[in-house]
């Protein structure tokens, strides 16, 4: 079975949906509105809460916050490498020109904070806690206390800043989502939070519409952004759901922690979504096409802002960084990470994972005769089960269909071919990979890299080699003929 990115948790059990449904309050009234708000509140320690049809609508109402409480603000500072809604909703309120990039940071992939101190007075700062990866609002408050600051928390619900507070909570206004992916879900849906009284009661009118206290009656030019009580009832549910889908968040991440340790980004996470440095060298699609040979999705980090058409002429605080931001989208990729993946999952996960790192190292070569000799000359145990050569001189490989070396980092640690015997009109792989490399996937990629579209292809092995037999029988080998000392296998 296919492992999605991400399932939802339990949303076919709600059982307020049924209630919401059968009360007949069906849209952008009802009894889970006011439920989920005083909850939400509560959970994030805010004083003021909007919910949202989408989180995009949420973001778009902490741009019209800053633009309401701050109307002669210069500059927008924003991240590069996030998903472009947090820049769209920025450019809602805003020309292209009044916005700024900043330079991203290759570990942590949020802003570079040590340009912090360079950036303008009378300008604001839009936080993204990009991927669920938290920046510390808090500390860069008192770092620059003349700069506004407001917060995309969409990828970051229930996580917290470095002081114990809630992310959200320590800034002008703060937005969050809870589209399909997120940790609680309503499908779509979102959430404006703020502790400003003047700064809510505007924003709730430009989402309602700009409702007066008389009926029908408008006097500004507004958006319908409510969520509906179908919605909220799910939302509710989900909710009340919370600690267990933390719970099992947090067994994910952990587990996906013990399998890659150092190779996986392990920075403060909202345990939203499993980001992996892989540094790709080859080609997204040919990337993604690795991962779905083994039944993995997975995502690229995002791209940098200006490959969007629309972006392509937004200005850097530093041109050069742009360098920076097209590393993190090529080397870094997301990973399955839903509440009900199974450890052995991602046990299968983090094996495609090391395969794939060490796939990047390796490089195959049509080698010389002294080449095969010094290489096969090298080997010790290996020799017991690989054979071909005690029997024939070095230079058959000038007879064959292909030979290849494998080369690991700067290393040769590997050999295979594909040899044409006329006495029975077959092909037949052989293949040896040294000892001490036979842990990395290259017997795989090596059969992979020699079979390619060829048919009809047979090998021998003893009968006793079983790590040999489970490699070729994992790669589509089935048993052909038994023998009194090996069996016969071979692949249609």
């Amino acid at each position: 079975m296919k492992l999605p990115i991400y399932i939802p948790y339990k949303v076919e059990q709600s059982k307020s949906v049924i209630e919401a449904l059968n009360s007949g309050w069906v849209s952008s009234q009802g009894l889970f509105i006011q439920l989920c708000i005083d909850k939400l509140k509560q959970l994030l320690n805010v004083k003021y809460a909007i919910l949202t049809n989408n989180g995009t609508s949420s973001t778009h109402c902490i741009a019209m916050a800053l633009k309401f409480k701050h109307p002669t603000i210069n500059k927008i500072y924003v991240p590069d490498n996030v998903y472009v809604a947090a820049i769209n909703s920025m450019l809602f309120e805003y020309p292209l020109s009044q916005l700024q990039v900043l330079p991203m940071d290759y570990k942590t992939l949020n802003i570079d904070l040590s340009c912090i101190d360079k950036l303008e007075t009378n300008s604001a700062l839009l936080i993204v806690h990009n991927i669920g990866i938290i920046i510390d609002t808090p500390l860069l408050r008192r770092r620059r206390p003349d700069i506004v600051f407001i917060e995309d928390a969409c990828e970051a619900f229930m996580a917290n800043y470095t002081s114990g507070e809630l992310v959200g909570s320590d800034s002008l206004a703060s937005s969050f989502s809870f589209y399909a992916n997120k940790i609680i879900t309503c499908g779509e849906g979102g959430l404006f939070v703020t502790n400003d009284k003047e700064v809510y009661e505007h924003v709730f009118k430009k989402c309602h519409q700009g409702q007066t206290n008389e009926r029908y009656v408008h006097d500004t030019i507004a958006y319908n952004y409510r969520m509906t009580n179908i919605q909220a009832a799910l939302l509710y549910d989900q909710i009340l759901l919370l600690q267990e889908i933390l719970t099992k968040k947090k067994e994910i991440f952990r587990e996906y922690y013990n399998q890659l340790q150092d190779e996986i980004f392990s920075y403060n996470n909202s345990l939203w979504m499993m980001c992996c440095k892989i540094e790709t060298t080859i080609s997204l699609k040919e990337t993604n096409s690795f991962f779905e040979r083994n039944n993995i999705e997975i995502r690229p980090m995002f791209y940098p802002l200006t490959k969007h058409s629309h972006l392509k002429n937004i200005k850097y605080l530093d041109e050069q960084s742009k360098l920076v931001s097209n590393r993190i989208h090529k080397d870094y990729f997301i990973f399955p990470s839903y509440p009900s993946l199974l450890p052995n999952e991602i046990v299968h996960i983090a094996n495609i994972i090391k395969q794939y790192r060490n796939r990047m190292k390796v490089t195959f070569f049509n080698p010389s005769v002294i080449q095969v000799k010094e290489f096969i000359s090298s080997l010790t145990e290996e020799l017991n089960t690989f054979r071909y050569f005690k029997t024939r001189e070095f230079e058959t490989i000038n007879n064959h269909v292909v030979t290849l070396l494998v080369r690991y980092d700067d290393t040769i640690v590997g050999y295979g071919h594909i040899d044409y015997d006329k006495s029975n009109n077959r092909l037949w792989l052989g293949l040896v990979v040294s000892k001490q490399y036979q842990t990395l996937g290259l017997g795989t990629m090596l059969i992979k890299e020699l079979i390619k579209d060829r048919n009809d292809i047979y090998l021998s092995v003893n009968k006793d080699n079983t790590k040999a037999i489970s490699l070729y029988v994992k790669n589509g080998f089935k048993l052909k003929d038994e023998k009194t000392n090996y069996f016969v296998y071979c692949m249609k």
